[in-house]
């Protein structure tokens, strides 16, 4: 275990490494094609595999298809897809976000559109492999996990001793701590839980007015100069113009306080909802990360009583349906834990959350005091579309290795890292076990 994180990460709630060697350091994702991620169905397969033999006969008003898409958002990249089309994105479906700054095979569908029209429209860097007829759409989640291919460059000396025994670490322990990703927070801008701290608060003005000026080292010059700016003055229509036209939500919210003065709630609910879930959802991660660190900090690895199990099905995955360890059946759970019928999950906090009654749920309980935040107060967020109801989500899971390599590439020294994670994890959060450094070389 190491407690020298970078500052960015403490940030977010992750506090520490559950691994004690040194790091490779290192970037990843120095080109596009560094980082290549294939969604796996829920049987495990690879979707790659329906390239070349697309289920056949079947019919209903979905088109189901596989898509390769390089450097393009998950989102985005339905929007592209969906304006070619002419029809609107809300068609769409997808089991699975998957970053833009890599190469991404995954399964989409789409309602009323023939196959034929979905191959014959392309989007630059999007490319449609495979399409056919289903009687269901995509469902988010309806995927067991990803598949990742990482290259990692400029790594320091010593690289290949440190990687075999931060692996021996990883295996020893069972897998990683699964600490949501830099990606939830922002890594450039890590705000998303701040803001979303106030909105479970119902303080919408300082919600909007940190997330329009609230200035970070990594962003560009001139979004802090029209910040600061903003900062100084307060005044909407002066500053419109200095913000760049890439901050699209922050000069949707000034657009609309031009015309409707000190409305901040109003500006969020004119925001979709899709952004509106990235705040609550940020300072829910972050309480989750938090807790998980102390954990680990304490050596609380095994299970306690009062701790919440998920139970998993035949794949692994868990099962959203909590089991709570108790002083009568601690062996029996711990065995079933050992067997891998129940994984150790913790609170993802929201209004229905069973929050551990041991030691560790004192910590989360001491966290929400110290934040000024009930359980209950998710329950009177003001959104229609947001269920903060709150969920559980495993504590540590394995990682399905394949292989590491170390490679040559244009006379460099690359390491490729190949494995696969269960659905919701993040390939950066093992990743950063072996490089242990700044969080912008993971993006």
């Amino acid at each position: 275990m190491r407690l020298d994180v970078p500052r960015l990460e403490k940030e977010i709630g992750i506090e520490v490494y559950i691994t004690d060697t040194d790091g490779i350091d290192g970037r990843m994702r120095k080109r596009v094609s560094d980082f290549v991620v294939e969604e796996l169905l829920p049987n495990k397969q690879n979707v790659r595999a329906l390239i070349n033999n697309p289920p056949k006969g079947n019919t209903g008003n979905f088109t189901h298809f596989i898509i390769k898409k390089v450097n393009w958002a998950t989102i985005e990249a339905i929007k592209a897809i969906a304006r070619r089309l002419k029809v609107s994105y809300k068609r769409f479906s997808y089991a699975g976000i998957k970053d833009k700054r890599a190469i991404a095979f995954q399964r989409l569908s789409i309602w009323k559109v023939f196959p034929k029209d979905l191959e014959s429209r392309p989007v630059k860097n999007i490319e449609v492999l495979a399409a056919w007829r289903e009687r269901l759409p995509v469902k988010i989640g309806e995927l067991w996990g990803n598949r990742f291919k990482i290259k990692v460059r400029n790594v320091s000396e010593g690289a290949n001793s440190l990687i075999t025994k931060t692996k021996e670490q990883l295996d020893c322990f069972g897998g990683f701590p699964n600490f949501f990703g830099h990606q939830r927070f922002g890594v450039h801008r890590p705000i998303t839980h701040i803001i979303g701290k106030y909105m479970i608060q119902g303080d919408y003005e300082n919600a909007i007015k940190e997330f329009l000026s609230k200035v970070f080292p990594l962003e560009g010059e001139d979004a802090k100069i029209a910040r600061n700016t903003l900062a100084e003055t307060w005044n909407y229509n002066k500053v419109i113009h200095l913000f760049p036209d890439r901050l699209k939500t922050e000069k949707r919210i000034i657009n609309y306080l031009i015309t409707h003065k000190d409305d901040f709630k109003g500006a969020f609910e004119a925001l979709p909802s899709s952004i509106q879930k990235i705040f609550i959802h940020g300072y829910q991660s972050f309480i989750f990360n938090k807790s998980l660190s102390y954990r680990i900090k304490k050596k609380m690895f095994s299970v306690m009583p009062g701790d919440v199990l998920l139970q998993t099905n035949e794949y692994g995955i868990p099962i959203k349906y909590p089991y709570v360890a108790t002083e009568k059946n601690i062996e029996k759970v711990t065995e079933a834990v050992k067997k891998g019928r129940l994984v150790l999950a913790g609170p993802v906090i929201g209004y229905k959350s069973i929050i551990p009654e041991n030691t560790w749920g004192d910590y989360i309980k001491s966290v929400l005091k110290k934040e000024s935040i009930t359980k209950e107060r998710f329950k009177e967020i003001e959104f229609r579309e947001i269920d903060a109801r709150g969920t559980y989500r495993p504590l540590f899971l394995p990682v399905e290795w394949e292989n590491i390599e170390k490679i040559k590439e244009d006379e460099e020294i690359v390491y490729k890292f190949t494995f696969s994670l269960q659905r919701a994890a993040y390939a950066t959060i093992v990743m950063r076990e072996f490089m242990k450094t700044e969080a912008t070389a993971y993006v």
